[in-house]
């Protein structure tokens, strides 16, 4: 690894690995078995691993909501009278429940279906977050409190947002981190991805998640071998492309795909090991292709798709995508965002693709984007029973349910439907190298263990 290369590191495999109940896994995808988690250990892999107040009036239906920042930290000292908690900002009303696709639960070993509730409205995400106390908000503020003191132990964590019911309650940044900061989120980068695939399946330039990628690649490559072209968008969505490929600790393939000239290349080349579909193998190069493919597929580099169709729909006018050279933009690990607008991103999911009411994403595609296509599970810190959906991790058992975009060394964007909440958190990674996986534990067993509970 470079120390500092913003491209040098990504996501690291799982620590532990829980074998499913059922004697093999099922895509749900495609039906299809894979083989049990004693033959596919090595070989799947998880992601490793500030702001100034402003004040600003809107008007939500007909009731006009003033926006402040309750705390922003800008320094462990800075306290805020207004609140027994160091740092908060609140966001606009908004609960949705999600509706999950039973029979794909049903299919992946017999979950419960992610419960169906209702909630005020939805927010529209164009306009200023509004905010709110914790107490307010009917949390526990002391559980907050005791949360963010763990918090700041980290000393790589840099932000930590809670929205909930649309407003944004928390807002806590550590060092000298801002909010108009943009943070490279890693691998969070699939889950906008695997967004804009949706969009751009509705919109009628890919047929559907069916759709073999060969027709797509087909004037940029020549000679690619029958077998990989019959790979399909939705195989790529569900890291199941069938190839070879190890990013163990962030490294290995992800490495040498990065200093490759080649990238697309790099990743077609390798040998198809599974029969696509059949086994689930982390592969950011693969989520690459399928960057690709929006892009042949629209004619539009990924950051212009990604702000004509999602980001300027729901108020996040700042971003920063990563270029390789040739022109193509790194669709496994490139994406850069402020943290209130992952937070929109988040709140988009909980209203079921919704802003305002106004469809942004098909509510189909945030259905089966967030339930599960696999069987196994596996732990990571507090939080267990991980599993994954379309470019997004996947925690269906009670106390859940809840679903999360992960990126190497902590950076989460984490939705739990159930109690309206998202919460978003960045850390420092550069240069985290093999202990990534302490950070991300370190910051998910505060979620877990004191953020989620304080509002239950």
């Amino acid at each position: 690894m470079v120390p500092g290369n913003r491209s040098a590191a990504s996501n690291i495999p799982m620590e532990e690995v829980v074998a499913p109940e059922a004697p093999a896994s099922v895509n749900c995808l495609t039906g299809q078995g894979a083989p049990s988690s004693a033959h596919g250990a090595a070989r799947r892999h998880r992601p490793a691993g500030a702001l100034l107040p402003t004040r600003t009036h809107s008007v939500i239906g007909n009731a006009p909501i003033q926006r402040e920042t309750l705390f922003v930290r800008r320094h462990p000292a800075q306290l805020t009278a207004a609140t027994g908690i160091r740092h908060a900002r609140p966001g606009g009303p908004a609960r949705h429940s999600l509706v999950a696709a039973a029979l794909l639960l049903g299919a992946c070993g017999g979950e419960p279906v992610v419960p169906e509730f209702t909630g005020p409205a939805n927010i529209d995400l164009a306009l200023p977050w509004a905010t709110a106390t914790v107490a307010q908000a009917g949390g526990s503020a002391d559980l907050v409190e005791e949360g963010l003191e763990q918090a700041r132990d980290n000393d790589r964590l840099l932000s930590m947002l809670v929205v909930k019911s649309g407003r944004l309650v928390v807002e806590e940044y550590f060092g000298t981190a801002t909010q108009e900061d943009l943070h490279d989120v890693r691998s969070v980068t699939k889950s906008v991805v695997a967004t804009l695939a949706g969009l751009v399946i509705e919109r009628g330039d890919i047929g559907g998640v069916d759709d073999p990628i060969g027709g797509y690649l087909d004037t940029l490559l020549t000679g690619l071998e029958p077998e990989k072209a019959a790979i399909t968008v939705g195989h790529l969505l569900t890291m199941a492309s069938g190839l070879e490929w190890d990013e163990t600790g962030g490294f290995g393939d992800y490495t040498e795909w990065i200093r490759s000239e080649d990238r697309l290349g790099y990743v077609l080349d390798k040998p198809l090991v599974d029969e696509p579909g059949a086994e689930y193998n982390y592969n950011s190069g693969a989520v690459h292709v399928l960057g690709v493919i929006l892009e042949q597929a629209t004619g539009m580099p990924l950051p212009e798709l990604a702000d004509e169709l999602l980001f300027s729909r729901v108020g996040i006018s700042r971003s920063r995508w990563e270029r390789f050279p040739g022109g193509f933009h790194n669709g496994g690990a490139g994406l850069d965002l402020r943290p209130r607008d992952l937070a929109r991103f988040g709140q988009l999911y909980l209203q079921r693709g919704q802003s305002a009411g106004t469809p942004i994403i098909p509510e189909e595609w945030v259905a089966r984007s967030s339930v599960p296509h696999y069987a196994w599970r596996f732990n990571s810190g507090r939080l267990t029973g991980i599993t994954y959906g379309f470019l997004w991790w996947i925690v269906p058992r009670v106390p859940g349910p809840l679903y999360f975009a992960w990126g190497f060394g902590g950076q989460y964007v984490v939705i739990v439907p159930e109690l309206h909440l998202v919460i978003v958190t960045t850390n420092n990674w550069r240069g985290v190298g093999a202990h990534a996986g302490r950070y991300e534990r370190q910051t998910m067993d505060v979620l877990v263990d004191y953020i989620i509970p304080a509002f239950r």
